[in-house]
């Protein structure tokens, strides 16, 4: 059960844009290497003509989980994303009875449907909230960052344009650190993954897109599109309209010296001997990106059990931490808490495991 709010600080990615970018590294003929950057210059200029554009997709995943998570083993969650590129400039990205953002104009706004508590954020906060699906925002982008990765050695793709269609379909292995394997497929870059994507070839525009993972020894589609609009009428009024909820800004200075210049197995023993005393003055701006109460609520009075070495996985950019604990109630949790600390005075915050 997670209740928390995380705000990530790796961009890993969404499927949504890759379906657009199809940002992977992978190995590509020549012949097919050409004939990909026609497609994709194609469909961004036809894009950046368009007023509004709408994604709708499934994708294997939890509600409440940041926007790039997948889970091959969980049932289909379905969410849109939509944005104006007319100004003022906006956005909205949700996943059903679940997690929702989006950009007024002004500032961004982050919350689970259930929540008491959400989070507002100054405009450079969207591509660590939208993850991968920043590169939306930026259709110029798209097309940089494909031909940057077109020179590379390790593409792998095939066209077929003999229907009214072009399936596109490339295949990329999982990139990051899998000494450890806790982080393989739990994003698309995370994983072996297999991406169709379908274009119209009279409008060049994405009609749609699948993203498949390996996993157990079978690709198994963790994303699909349900439906791409272009140019639709969107009633941002309504769209951009936000729960009645407390809303809590982010704290750029942390200083908590208990936190800092330690290691995260420190770090995170003193984090739960706080919530074992009730204390959490102590340890709070460790718990930047959740809600305080529902912390008190479940780990007040936790006793610990044993707690392992850390170590990293995938393209997480801190480290896990493995722990075991009692809750008050009587029920024991393993755990891989995972910690960073890329902040200005290397304070050890939680990101996620709880």
């Amino acid at each position: 059960m997670k209740k928390s709010l995380l705000i990530r600080r790796v961009s890993v990615a969404a499927a949504v844009v890759a379906a657009i970018a199809i940002i992977v590294p992978l190995s590509m003929t020549t012949n097919v290497s050409a004939q990909t950057k026609k497609i994709i210059n194609s469909a961004v200029e036809k894009l950046v003509g368009i007023n509004n554009y709408i994604v709708r997709f499934n994708m294997r995943t939890t509600p409440n989980e940041n926007f790039a998570t997948i889970d091959a083993n969980e049932k289909f969650v379905d969410g849109y994303f939509e944005k104006s590129f007319d100004a003022p400039y906006q956005w909205k990205i949700s996943k059903r009875n679940g997690r929702t953002a989006l950009y007024d104009g002004d500032s961004v706004y982050m919350w689970l449907s259930d929540a008491r508590l959400g989070f507002s954020m100054d405009p450079q906060s969207q591509d660590g909230v939208l993850e991968e699906f920043a590169r939306l925002l930026d259709p110029s982008k798209l097309l940089h960052a494909e031909l940057a990765l077109l020179a590379s050695d390790n593409l792998k793709a095939s066209i077929d344009e003999s229907g009214p269609e072009i399936v596109l379909v490339v295949e990329s292995e999982a990139q990051g650190d899998f000494t450890n394997d806790y982080a393989r497929n739990t994003s698309i870059p995370t994983s072996d993954s297999r991406r169709t994507y379908v274009f119209d070839k009279e409008s060049q525009l994405l009609k749609s897109f699948c993203v498949d993972i390996l996993s157990k020894g079978r690709y198994v589609t963790v994303v699909k599109s349900e439906s791409i609009t272009y140019g639709e009428t969107i009633d941002w009024t309504l769209e951009l309209k936000r729960p009645d909820i407390e809303w809590q800004g982010e704290n750029e200075d942390l200083q908590n010296v208990l936190l800092a210049g330690t290691t995260a197995v420190k770090a995170v023993s003193v984090i739960f001997s706080g919530l074992e005393k009730s204390n959490i003055e102590e340890v709070k701006e460790a718990f930047e990106h959740y809600d305080i109460d529902e912390i008190k609520d479940r780990f007040f009075g936790v006793k610990v059990i044993s707690i392992g070495e850390s170590f990293k996985s995938g393209l997480y950019p801190g480290e896990y931490v493995p722990i075991e604990v009692k809750l008050k109630d009587g029920k024991e949790l393993k755990m891989n808490v995972a910690v960073h600390n890329d902040n200005a005075n290397g304070v050890w915050v939680l990101d996620g495991g709880i």
